[in-house]
């Protein structure tokens, strides 16, 4: 499927303004990697808009899984299962909504835990070595410490009159949970 995924975008931008034309001739209708791209599509065009207020949201985080690690996933379940490991859907790739987050620190091209939750949790980039604050904080600083601090998903929702929490296959004081937690616990408690 991702061979038509740059395809089922066009096909997507065609079919919503209205640029689409039935009669257009399309010489490669019958191959299967276009009917594949074209199914996604007609699914994606089927969905109904979900416009309810959220009663939950959930933020999984797998740890390590970049774009290459998903791909690797994807080919090799998809080989376990004897079909074309390249086209396999994973499982929670079929969710109707999803969403992708750039979790690279400000400072540096490999990114520690800590600046990746914040990254997750209060959508900022911050420094490696450092949870809760944003990119212009400096390590060792306590001014900084108060001043540079930035709002969590955790924090928000509780203002909400929310409740929030965390469940983890890891231990609790392992780096990914142990950083999405600190960045919560930082700026709520101011550190």
């Amino acid at each position: 499927m991702a061979s038509g995924a740059s395809l089922g975008a066009a096909l997507l931008f065609m079919a919503t303004t209205s640029a689409w034309a039935e009669d257009a001739k399309v010489v490669q209708a019958d191959d299967p990697y276009f009917k594949q791209a074209d199914a996604t599509l007609q699914t994606i065009l089927k969905l109904q808009k979900n416009t309810n207020r959220a009663k939950n949201v959930i933020l999984f985080v797998g740890d390590g899984m970049g774009f290459s690690t998903v791909t690797a996933a994807r080919i090799f379940e998809g080989q376990q299962r004897g079909v074309d490991g390249e086209s396999n859907v994973l499982a929670w790739e079929g969710f109707p909504y999803l969403a992708a987050s750039k979790t690279y620190s400000s400072d540096a091209q490999i990114t520690d835990s800590a600046p990746s939750a914040v990254a997750m949790t209060a959508g900022v980039k911050t420094i490696n070595d450092v949870m809760g604050l944003n990119h212009t904080a400096k390590l060792d600083s306590c001014e900084d410490q108060k001043t540079k601090q930035v709002t969590t998903l955790w924090e928000m929702a509780e203002t909400l009159g929310m409740s929030t929490g965390a469940v983890t296959t890891a231990r609790l004081t392992h780096a990914t949970p142990r950083g999405d937690l600190c960045a919560y616990r930082q700026s709520r408690l101011g550190g």
